[in-house]
């Protein structure tokens, strides 16, 4: 199961996130879930670093499958707009596949 944990400041502005594991849904190759998750991440890191002008460190390691992210200083009003982008489609994928993907939301 895929957990991603989308963290928040203390007036819920969005601050990052955690992916770890693999969904589990179907053999590599084949597996509509993780694809799905995977595009929504990658379309986010390309569009934060090529759409805003905010900083942000992210590390992505394929051995322990974990993508995390981290905005650095203040996110702008776009960085933020796709954060909560990101959230909306992740937890629409947790809705109709709640069983190999769970989404957590922590204050940072």
């Amino acid at each position: 199961m895929t957990e991603i944990t989308f963290y928040r400041d203390h007036e819920g502005k969005p601050r990052g996130f955690s992916a770890k594991d693999h969904t589990g849904y179907a053999e590599e190759g084949q597996d509509i879930v993780c694809a799905a998750v995977s595009a929504l991440v990658i379309n986010f890191l390309n569009s934060f670093e090529q759409l805003t002008d905010d900083v942000g460190t992210h590390h992505v390691s394929e051995e322990d499958a974990v993508i995390s992210f981290e905005v650095s200083g203040i996110c702008s009003e776009k960085g933020q707009i796709l954060l909560d982008s990101l959230v909306l489609g992740i937890t629409n994928i947790e809705s109709e596949y709640h069983r190999y993907i769970h989404v957590v939301f922590e204050e940072v």
